[in-house]
């Protein structure tokens, strides 16, 4: 997660604002995509496989059916993309950049982390994304020289996705002994059935965290979302340890539901976020410097506020996901979810009928979406006596 921002001071000032903020609308439209292709299957194909990790033949049957559907998939969202290069505005002359932006969908297909996450083999995933993302960290200082080659970004990222999901893929294949089967229809529609509700939740999250720069890139320019995208990488690596974390427990939680054990976690994430959030609003200032220089320091509001995401957003992955969909309430999940996406709409649409739409605007409306979503999942937590 942090090899990235070894990058950015290079690419920011080769690149210039403009470019490297138009990269970002282009991988932010390809994220879009990514949640068709994801299917909700990185959290419910985790919770398959941690249940039947010691059935062989079930595992076969699961991994087979979760890359066909998502194979399917990534060939509609191709697509779809190509309908809308073609029949819209988007893209106005890059067309390029937005088809090998899409290599995120490829990446999503063939580097299979859920699996890896539900065997509990997380060294894995550590081993072969470091390696991925060190391949791109190279070339990018070799290729890239002028603005020029601003589409060599996404070319390289791609080169070191397709590495990494071979190797992946090859992993399972002959150290695991995967077969690839062709499952029943019944059995596809099983898994679709099965994770549409994680999938409608899990768009209705994504819907507010990548829709500010597609905003952003329309009605603002490509520099707000040059500086949004510096805030959020920022707060993305603070949110790290939160976040391997829940990935480290949650085939525990779904395989044995332990409470104390869920609460006691749930404590510990507590704490430590709110003194990472303590420590961003003193070091900020000095963090954006080193990265993007002073013609970067716009980002610095726009960081503070994010910032409160550290701690609300830890609250609600373990109250939400741990707990909710760990302990089998994936339906209360779902709807609070939905209903946050609804919030989020309508206020970024008072927001652009009564105010003027820029980074501050845009962020907050974040903040007041996931600080509704605490007090959801802490009231249905409550409820079903979870908490």
């Amino acid at each position: 997660m942090v090899l990235p921002l070894v990058t950015y001071p290079y690419l920011i000032r080769v690149l210039g604002k403009e470019i490297y903020g138009l990269i970002i609308y282009a991988q932010a439209i390809a994220n879009y995509f990514v949640l068709i292709v994801s299917y909700g299957f990185n959290i419910s194909g985790v919770k398959e496989v941690s249940i039947n990790r010691d059935n062989k033949e079930k595992i076969n049957e699961i991994f087979s059916c979760i890359m066909l559907i998502k194979f399917a998939l990534l060939i509609a969202s191709f697509l779809i993309l190509y309908l809308l290069l073609t029949f819209t505005p988007l893209g106005q002359g890059y067309h390029n950049l937005y088809y090998l932006s899409m290599w995120l969908c490829v990446y999503e297909l063939i580097f299979p982390i859920w699996y890896f996450q539900g065997t509990e083999k997380m060294k894995y995933i550590t081993i072969i994304s470091f390696t991925g993302r060190i391949i791109f960290l190279g070339l990018i200082f070799v290729v890239i020289e002028t603005k020029k080659d601003f589409l060599y970004v996404p070319i390289l990222n791609g080169v070191g996705a397709l590495i990494a999901g071979t190797v992946s893929l090859v992993l399972i294949f002959t150290k695991d002994k995967v077969k690839f089967v062709i499952p029943k229809l019944m059995v596809i529609r099983k898994h679709l059935a099965d994770s549409f509700s994680l999938f409608l939740s899990i768009i209705s999250i994504k819907i507010y965290t990548i829709t500010n720069r597609v905003i952003l890139g329309s009605f603002v320019g490509m520099t707000a979302v040059s500086y949004y995208d510096l805030a959020d990488k920022i707060i993305t690596i603070l949110k790290t340890p939160s976040h391997i974390l829940s990935q480290s427990i949650f085939p525990r939680v779904s395989k044995y539901r332990e409470i104390d054990f869920v609460t006691k976690m749930f404590k510990i994430s507590f704490v430590f976020n709110i003194i990472i959030f303590g420590v961003l609003i003193i070091t900020s200032k000095y963090i954006i410097g080193f990265l993007g220089g002073i013609e970067m320091q716009g980002a610095l509001p726009v960081t503070i506020i994010l910032g409160i995401l550290i701690p609300v957003a830890g609250i609600n992955n373990m109250l939400g996901v741990q707990m909710l969909v760990g302990f089998g309430y994936q339906k209360v999940f779902t709807r609070g979810m939905i209903i946050s996406s609804f919030i989020y709409l309508l206020v970024t649409l008072l927001i652009c009928i009564m105010t003027d739409v820029s980074l501050i605007t845009l962020s907050l409306s974040l903040i007041i979406t996931e600080i509704f979503v605490s007090f959801y999942m802490y009231f249905y937590t409550r409820k079903l006596k979870l908490l």
